[in-house]
């Protein structure tokens, strides 16, 4: 090793940094010599190489002959699968292959033998030692001179058991659900919300939001996503509305939280809406009502009090200022006992007194 160079050491070379970790008297790869001179081709074979990274690896590699056996397989089978080597080699891998996909299987073997094809993203259904099946996707590539399938798999199952419980959970909800693009158009929607909108899924999928929103909530929606976005806020709840295909409108409860990406950047929206229609079209008429009855109580010659159930004023006319001397600011919300004299103002006497009173619509009462 060069003198006042250590071992592990980081060394600066050029524009670059190396990392130099032989140990001092180690033989020098390329020359078989201490002290190898940067990028030297190494001498060991790339034999020893393959096979070290074949037994390191994480994914399930595997050759098979164009005789329908396996020949080789690293160590992730057995861990991943329960079979060994050995095992592998005993039968045709067919009959590892879950019924339904060996006709597939069988297809894309005999295509990757005829050259000039490559399996990319293959599923396939992959017997377990203990039982059960494992979802592994598989890329593939046919060696003709050798004879070989050259395939290299990884273990979906556990992902795909999740998307499919998403799935489900998705398309059988009981309120709207949609995924939506960063771009605003519906990616994906599930049947309650093809149900409240009146659109069939394909008549959703991949239209603009905007296209059946409400004019008015549009500029709002738009902000939002763009916060979204960017990261500004985690999430995004409001009542809009939605346009119907029979150009009615409901009004619906929307929660929407982006799923991120690769460094964060979301991929998609994803959203629920919940049907407020009726809630709302009860909030106005009860609005209504109060606005008539403020209008009523506000003209009308008696003194007028509405109470809560628990029995505070909620309502005090021009009429109740003018005949108990309290401004409404320093009544509301006050007990309606206290309206008593205070002999009154113990149990049975507030009982006695109440009875004297005349209750009418509303909660309003006047004295007798």
């Amino acid at each position: 090793m060069p003198r006042g160079r250590c071992a592990g050491s980081l060394e600066r070379e050029g524009s670059g940094i190396t990392h130099d970790i032989r140990t001092p008297g180690a033989l020098d790869p390329g020359k078989g010599t201490e002290g190898a001179s940067a990028g030297a081709a190494p001498a060991i074979g790339i034999e020893r190489v393959a096979t070290r990274l074949f037994d390191l690896s994480l994914d399930l590699l595997v050759t098979a002959g164009f005789d329908g056996y396996i020949k080789h397989a690293n160590p992730a089978f057995e861990r991943t699968l329960g079979w060994t080597a050995e095992d592998l080699r005993m039968r045709p891998y067919l009959e590892f292959m879950h019924p339904d996909d060996r006709e597939r299987i069988a297809a894309e073997a005999l295509a990757l033998a005829g050259g000039d094809h490559e399996t990319r993203d293959f599923e396939l259904r992959f017997a377990h030692r203990d039982g059960g099946w494992r979802r592994i996707l598989i890329s593939a590539q046919a060696g003709l001179e050798e004879q070989l399938l050259y395939a290299v798999g990884k273990d979906i199952t556990d992902g795909r058991e999740a998307e499919e419980r998403f799935r489900s959970a998705f398309e059988n909800a009981a309120i709207g659900m949609s995924m939506t693009s960063t771009e605003g158009r519906f990616l994906r929607v599930n049947r309650a919300l093809c149900e409240m909108t009146g659109y069939s899924a394909d008549e959703l999928t991949g239209r603009a939001v905007h296209d059946v929103t409400h004019p008015d909530d549009v500029d709002a929606d738009v902000d939002a996503m763009r916060r979204l976005a960017t990261g500004e806020i985690d999430t995004y709840r409001t009542e809009k509305r939605y346009l119907r295909r029979d150009g009615s409108h409901l009004w619906v409860s929307l929660s929407s939280s982006a799923v991120p990406g690769f460094r964060d950047a979301p991929i998609y929206f994803i959203s629920q809406m919940e049907d407020i229609s009726e809630r709302r079209r009860v909030e106005l008429e009860l609005r209504d009502a109060a606005r008539r009855f403020e209008t009523v109580a506000e003209s009308a010659n008696d003194a007028i009090v509405s109470a809560e159930e628990d029995g505070r004023i909620a309502f005090w006319n021009d009429r109740a200022r003018s005949m108990f001397g309290y401004e409404p600011e320093d009544i509301l919300g006050k007990e309606l006992a206290t309206l008593m004299p205070e002999r009154f103002r113990d149990r049975p006497a507030r009982l006695a007194f109440l009875a004297d009173l005349t209750f009418r619509p509303l909660g309003s009462i006047s004295t007798v």
